[in-house]
């Protein structure tokens, strides 16, 4: 008996539905585009929405950077303790969006999957559309209170949504889209 024929069966079916994913070799050209297997293609898949990370001085900052901190990452800033130099840039960006202050973590994943158990307690309730990306679901998961899904885009279900728990005893209504 093999005890891995159900892997076996899962990947072939992945593989005649045209769902099995694997990595492929992508060579940067430059800030936009990416070659792959031989054409030049524009990547708009990167999350460099802004074009900087091939910045000159980004990149210059992030050379200095790694010569004094080093390029390995550590425990949280935690557990380890903060540098002045993130203080400083959350000091720098909260100025520049005129808030309060400012928080940097790592990815946007991170920064989703973090904000609603931040923001939400246990008797919160989260109203999540139906095609949030995977760091909301997570999110939403971590924040351990009730979650309700409405469908995407429709805002006449989320509507009907709130009306029913507005009354319910929930310490605050968070939606996410």
């Amino acid at each position: 008996m093999n005890r891995l024929r159900f892997m076996e069966e899962e990947l072939s079916r992945r593989r005649e539905s045209r769902r099995l994913r694997k990595l492929r070799r992508v060579t940067p050209v430059d800030g936009a585009y990416v070659e792959v297997d031989g054409k030049r293609l524009l990547n708009v898949c990167s999350n460099d929405y802004l074009g900087l990370a091939h910045h000159p001085l980004l990149v210059k900052r992030a050379a200095e950077f790694m010569e004094r901190y080093g390029a390995g990452s550590t425990a949280s800033r935690l557990v380890c303790g903060n540098y002045g130099c993130f203080e400083d840039v959350e000091r720098k960006l909260a100025q520049l969006k005129k808030t309060e202050a400012a928080l940097l973590l790592p990815t946007g994943y991170q920064a989703n999957a973090t904000l609603l158990p931040a923001i939400c307690d246990r008797n919160s309730l989260i109203l999540s559309d139906r095609l949030n990306h995977n760091s909301i679901i997570s999110g939403c998961a971590l924040a351990r209170c009730t979650v309700m899904i409405f469908e995407h885009n429709d805002t006449g279900h989320l509507e009907k949504l709130l009306a029913q728990n507005r009354n319910k005893g929930f310490s605050r209504i968070v939606i996410v889209t």
